[in-house]
């Protein structure tokens, strides 16, 4: 039996679960950054460690890792 993941929320902030919101929303970068009032080097920090805490390289593979442990799975 394969290992059960944590639910994908439990491992991120609020504020990271506020960019994966906005980013599922398709915003753009420029959307975001001026949502939460950054900088591009602000956005860009935030998003190299978001994209790193979920273990993925683009905003399409963080999609698809949402849409995998929240849509398709969301009991476990």
């Amino acid at each position: 039996m394969p290992a059960r993941r944590r639910p994908i929320a439990k491992d991120f902030t609020h504020r990271e679960l506020d960019i994966m919101f906005l980013i599922l929303q398709d915003f753009s970068d420029q959307q975001i950054t001026r949502h939460f009032s950054w900088s591009k080097h602000d956005f860009e920090t935030h998003s190299k460690k978001l994209l790193k805490k979920a273990g993925v390289e683009t905003k399409d593979e963080l999609i698809d890792l949402i849409f995998r442990q929240v849509v398709e799975n969301p009991f476990k």
